[in-house]
């Protein structure tokens, strides 16, 4: 037996429902049905393209066709005072909008949001840059180099809707990125690099600044050549030194094994049947098996053998010999280019005084010669005692670096 389950609707459902396809109804009949009569279609605004419109036509006349057409409207156009009066009042919005992360145009240090669509407006932005090394027509920024006080640049921004163009020039100033002490130093030597480098064309290479910001400086670069299979050759060959040692140990063994007897064990049980070696042949079956120790020793052994392990002594004598003497050489060569590498330093030093002291002499010659207390002569030896100086200490640090490295090289550590 079934049992049907009854919803109640309330009242107050049926009475909105009713309204709803009532008020639909009437507002159909009060604007004539779902088509309404038009003479004109409304356009979209700047900048939001075109849009399709459809209709139908009715023919007037006893047939009375109706025709359903689609009729594309195209955007509406600025007037040329809408025009003129748009492009001032959007300007001030375009430069807020292309600082990117900057707060000023009067401080730029990051790159410039160089919009190409104002779309509220409608109106399109190209752009071009007088110096495209600093800032580019996509706002990156280039501040390398930039002097302190900043460098202008001027941004050329040309606003259309299609018809009107206006031109509009744009100052920026870039400055220089806010850099830490070594970014900074870094920053000052490259800069340096890029002024000799301006005037070297000419030579085959670049001289590197000795002097930068006021303090000296000296440069180093990776080596082309890779000696990285010098520490595994060593390695290698250490193993295969100690490999030709505990070979020649085992050829002693070997040699002193013809000395001795050799001793083998022998077992072996057989089974044979019928007994064919009999006349008549027997239809017999034996089994039969042995046990048995063989020994053998070559007596020839005593004569030859012990020269040959002597022999084979020699050799790992020599072996152990060749192994302790390659292990003294490196012992004795690194200890040696220990000591040069901590005279190096103490050398290093001593040039730097000398350079000091060559410094204070020029600077005392120098004053006396110019109040006419020194000759020419005097200011010319100590110009050249400078001079040597300053190459002593180059020679010296050039010392110091080439001892670290061969110091890395006899510990098969570079």
């Amino acid at each position: 037996m079934r049992k049907s389950i009854k919803y109640s609707v309330p009242k107050s459902s049926v009475i909105c429902a009713a309204a709803g396809i009532l008020l639909y109804a009437g507002l159909m009949i009060w604007q004539g049905g779902k088509w309404m009569p038009v003479s004109s279609l409304q356009r979209p605004a700047p900048g939001n393209g075109e849009l399709l419109s459809e209709v139908i036509v009715r023919e007037l006349g006893e047939e009375g066709r109706e025709i359903p057409v689609t009729i594309p409207v195209g955007e509406r156009q600025y007037s040329d005072e809408e025009a003129e009066a748009l492009y001032d009042a959007v300007f001030p919005e375009l430069t807020e909008r292309i600082l990117g992360g900057n707060e000023s145009l009067e401080a730029v240090r990051s790159d410039l949001d160089l919009v190409r669509v104002l779309e509220p407006y409608g109106l399109t932005v190209r752009w071009e840059s007088e110096n495209v090394e600093r800032v580019d027509t996509f706002g990156t920024v280039v501040n390398s180099g930039v002097p302190e006080e900043g460098e202008p640049v001027w941004l050329k921004a040309a606003l259309t809707d299609g018809v009107h163009t206006r031109e509009y020039e744009i100052r920026v100033t870039v400055m220089p990125p806010v850099l830490n002490g070594d970014e900074l130093f870094q920053e000052k030597i490259m800069e340096a690099c890029r002024r000799l480098d301006s005037v070297q064309k000419t030579d085959n290479q670049l001289f590197l600044p000795e002097e930068v910001a006021g303090k000296k400086v000296s440069y180093y670069r990776e080596r082309e050549t890779d000696y990285t299979v010098i520490p595994v050759l060593g390695i290698l060959l250490a193993f295969l030194w100690a490999a030709r040692v505990k070979m020649n140990e085992q050829k002693v063994k070997l040699e002193r094994s013809e000395l001795l007897p050799k001793v083998a064990l022998v077992a072996g049980e057989h089974l044979d049947g019928p007994i064919t070696i009999e006349v008549p042949v027997l239809d017999n079956n034996f089994n039969y098996w042995y046990v048995g120790v063989g020994i053998k020793y070559n007596l020839s052994s005593l004569f030859k053998n012990n020269k040959k392990v002597r022999q084979a002594k020699l050799n790992m004598r020599k072996a152990q010999e060749e192994y302790s003497l390659a292990q003294e050489q490196i012992e004795n060569g690194v200890q040696a280019n220990y000591v040069n590498f901590l005279t190096s330093f103490t050398d290093l030093r001593t040039q730097e005084k000398r350079v000091e002291l060559a410094d204070q002499n020029y600077n005392v010659t120098s004053n006396r010669y110019k109040n006419d207390l020194a000759l020419l002569t005097d200011m010319l030896d100590a110009s050249n005692m400078k001079l040597s100086a300053d190459l002593n200490l180059v020679n010296a640090r050039i010392n110091v670096v080439y001892s670290f490295y061969k110091m890395k090289y006899i510990t098969h550590t570079l």
